[in-house]
């Protein structure tokens, strides 16, 4: 099972900057890795031209676009769950996708702790 969300703000500001939201998403999920990514990868951009249009016109519409450059986070808990992050490199962060997978034993509370120091709060569309 997968959930994917998006941290932000209550009041529509940016959460910091990419120093800042790397530092406190890595205090409250320990052993969480960075990486950056420059541009889409080409395999991704290949996979893409195989889409049927219908899929395509799907994607269109209830697809989430991936912004490039961007910053990719990883983090599990090797028998429960594991969480990914994605959020574009610019100067001010605005928002962090999020998706964890697995069961939420536990990660719930991380997250909920995440909220209480930084006010940061995760919504699921």
């Amino acid at each position: 099972m997968s959930l994917t969300g998006f941290i932000r703000r209550p009041d529509g500001a940016p959460l910091g900057s990419e120093e800042e939201v790397m530092r406190q998403l890595s205090m409250h999920f320990p052993g969480v890795k960075f990486t950056y990514e420059a541009e889409e990868p080409p395999g991704s951009r290949r996979a893409k031209e195989l889409y049927s249009p219908l899929l395509k016109l799907w994607m269109h519409f209830f697809g989430w676009s991936v912004l490039y450059p961007r910053h990719y986070g990883v983090v599990e808990n090797p028998t429960v769950w594991v969480v990914e992050f994605h959020f574009v490199a610019k100067p001010v962060v605005p928002w962090v996708q999020t998706t964890s997978y697995g069961m939420p034993t536990g990660v719930d509370e991380t997250f909920e702790r995440l909220r209480q120091a930084t006010g940061w709060v995760t919504y699921y569309p």
